[in-house]
């Protein structure tokens, strides 16, 4: 099974949760198509009136499903019938005549291919291209040989081997001879085969080897003629037509209605939806499995597809940020009764995801109106995280974008309504109350610079930041303060130097260093 990637994109505050899309294998390599339309769920009338003749089939029910099932319409169809009808009067009155069967049956292949059988080609698989252009494979030389000699009244079934089919005549009791159809000398593979002049002369022999039929099969005539059907569908498929391969298989089960015959229609049925969700197309995909489910029933294997289709339909509307889209889609899959995991996952990404582009994009009063349209598509709990982080979002970008007042009365309120905890609370003071302090500081007033950061402390007590930057402002104060002592005392001016201490000494009490110079200025006073 192949994957894509398709995964659903959270955000910050989700639970992490992606989707892969499953694209479902199919059986080949051919591209896949998307069909104009879906094929009907209804066989073709002509295969159900094949179905409805009696078994064994009358010659002439046999030949003319030979024909219908080949394909061809028209005028092409016609003059194939009237090949067919003349070759088969001339078969009747000539080889078919014959009163031993074994001959009979030997002169009807011969007939065959000095009539109608001119060149094999593996591909061409209805008796309508055999009859009009001589090119045939194994299956249209048997069905033919087949029509023919029911037709001269003799018994017949089909033989299938992996690869290949011929048929078998029953000439009477415990007596059966397998025809190679596709070989001119192919009745009874093994034998020889005397050539014999006009004057009865043998001039020769042919030997046609048997075939190591040891996966051989018996089938019988209806069999036989499905393998025209089965042919034209293996043709489609490998042309990446999925949908004339399904109507087909459903022309070959409405013929047979076998269990094996069901089993080759669901095949078909699988490989076109494996082609649609190749290509995307996930509705008319999920439209094809809901009339498959109609027409045929709904099993294991249709519910896993449409489980699986609705999956990657999920997958590929998140690829493409179609969230709303999705939800309602995801939302009907849920009342539908599809209501697992993958499902949840993608509507709580429709929620946090857009939740994430709209935070980035600083989009709140968006945002918000997001979260209260979310509904039913977060659980309790998770909505009220992403309630918590858009507004803890909110608050965070005005601390960092607003005026210190603004933000410093936010980030106040926040913590009151229990919007951020106190360590975050903690962390937007520092970073306002230091940013302030720092403002200050770039003009030297140092003293407004602490007076700052003394506030923040005020709220967040035991700061390091900020007691550490308070240390410094003040520091930095005593240090200046010191420098202009210094001027005025080596100038003399002994008076103004004491002064200037007693004032600093008043607004920083105690300062160990303006106490030194207090002293010194007095001593010089003496």
């Amino acid at each position: 099974m192949k994957t894509d990637a398709g995964g659903f994109r959270l955000g910050r505050a989700a639970i992490a949760a992606a989707v892969a899309l499953l694209i479902l294998g199919s059986v080949s390599a051919a591209p896949a198509a998307v069909p104009g339309t879906l094929p009907p769920m209804e066989p073709a009338a002509w295969a159900v009136e094949a179905a409805r003749a009696p078994d064994p089939m009358p010659p002439e029910a046999f030949t003319k499903a030979a024909l219908d099932f080949s394909g061809s319409g028209g005028s092409e169809r016609r003059a194939a019938d009237e090949i067919l009808q003349r070759l088969l009067a001339d078969s009747v009155a000539g080889p078919g005549a014959l009163p031993d069967p074994y001959a009979r049956g030997e002169a009807l292949l011969a007939f065959l291919h000095d009539r109608v059988l001119r060149a094999y080609s593996a591909r061409e698989t209805g008796v309508d291209a055999a009859l009009l252009r001589g090119s045939f494979n194994c299956v249209s030389s048997a069905v033919l040989y087949a029509a023919f000699a029911k037709a001269a009244g003799l018994a017949v079934g089909g033989v299938v081997t992996a690869d290949h089919a011929f048929c078998s005549v029953f000439l009477a009791p415990g007596r059966t001879v397998d025809v190679e159809t596709t070989n001119a000398s192919g009745f009874e593979p093994g034998t020889k085969k005397a050539f014999v002049d006009s004057f009865g002369k043998a001039t020769g022999y042919s030997y046609v080897p048997p075939g190591a039929y040891s996966g051989r099969k018996p089938v019988g005539e209806r069999e036989l003629l499905s393998l025209i059907l089965r042919n034209r569908a293996t043709l489609a498929e490998g042309a990446g037509r999925w949908d004339d391969a399904f109507a087909l298989a459903a022309d070959v089960h409405a013929f047979l209605g076998t269990v094996e015959s069901r089993e080759y229609l669901d095949g078909r049925f699988s490989n076109l939806v494996s082609a649609l969700n190749e290509t995307r197309s996930f509705t008319p995909a999920l439209e094809f499995i809901a009339a498959f489910e109609s027409r045929y029933g709904a099993d294991t294997k249709t519910r896993e597809l449409r489980v699986l289709t609705s999956h990657n339909a999920l997958a590929d509307h998140a690829g493409k940020g179609r969230w709303e889209e999705g939800a309602a889609f995801a939302e009907s899959l849920i009342a539908s009764g599809m209501d697992d995991e993958r499902v949840r996952e993608f509507l709580r990404a429709s929620v946090l995801n857009p939740l994430a582009d709209l935070v980035r994009a600083k989009a709140w009063d968006n945002a918000e109106a997001l979260l209260r349209r979310a509904g039913g598509r977060l659980p309790p709990e998770m909505l009220e995280t992403a309630r918590r982080s858009l507004r803890e979002a909110r608050v965070t970008d005005t601390v960092r974008t607003r005026p210190f007042a603004e933000a410093d009365a936010v980030a106040a309120a926040a913590f009151a309504d229990g919007t951020i905890d106190a360590a975050r609370y903690r962390e937007f003071v520092e970073y306002l109350y230091d940013n302030a302090a720092n403002e200050s500081a770039s003009r030297s007033d140092w003293l407004a610079a602490a007076a700052v950061l003394e506030r923040g402390l005020a709220k967040v007590p035991g700061s390091a930041i900020l007691i550490r930057n308070l240390e410094a402002m003040r520091n930095n104060w005593i240090a200046e303060t010191h420098n202009r002592f210094a001027a005025l005392y080596n100038a003399g001016r002994f008076a103004e130097a004491e002064a200037l201490v007693e004032r600093a000494l008043a607004l920083q009490p105690g300062a160990k260093r303006l106490v030194e110079d207090l002293e010194l200025a007095r001593k010089a006073l003496e």
